[in-house]
């Protein structure tokens, strides 16, 4: 999830009653028996879709600008991070990182079925989220039933500048 989590953070999720899952949260999810921590990024009902120059969302696209990416950092086998701000269609924005400026797999044009959800991780690359449905790599549509947390906080960081702060 970076750059939104660093590697070795640790922050404090809202279980039980964490409100609603909402477009650009970041939820803890259970999938198979191992929990992951990705963005919510297609909503029941969407036509979703994710191509090399971002997401679609009911012909609407995100957009990608550089406002508000200082300090952002994140970590790639070769060469810096590509750190963008993403703003999806109705507001969410947050952000993204991508390594050897790609942003992983494309996505083509899908209708998000009823009580189901498409979550991406922050680091595009390198991320085994709804783009892959595979029992090996990926989580494929996430139903409701698997969301069990939303991130809300970093409790534990090496930069104490991040300690306390909200994920957005």
């Amino acid at each position: 999830m970076e750059p939104t989590l660093r590697q070795g953070e640790t922050f404090l999720a809202r279980t039980g009653d964490f409100g609603p899952i909402e477009r650009g949260g970041v939820f803890v999810v259970r999938k198979r028996g191992t929990h992951y921590v990705m963005r919510v990024v297609g909503l029941p009902g969407d036509q979703f879709e994710v191509t090399g120059s971002g997401i679609f969302l009911k012909d609407k696209a995100a957009y990608y600008s550089d406002e508000n990416t200082d300090g952002a950092i994140g970590t790639c086998a070769k060469g810096p991070p590509l750190i963008r701000r993403e703003h999806l269609p109705g507001g969410a924005s947050h952000l993204i990182m991508a390594c050897n400026y790609s942003f992983g797999e494309d996505q083509p044009p899908i209708l998000i079925p009823a009580g189901h959800y498409f979550l991406m991780g922050d680091n595009r690359s390198n991320a085994a989220d709804s783009r892959f449905n595979s029992p090996d790599l990926g989580l494929g549509l996430v139903p409701a039933s698997d969301f069990v947390a939303r991130a809300e906080r970093i409790f534990l960081s090496s930069d104490v500048r991040r300690i306390g702060k909200e994920i957005d």
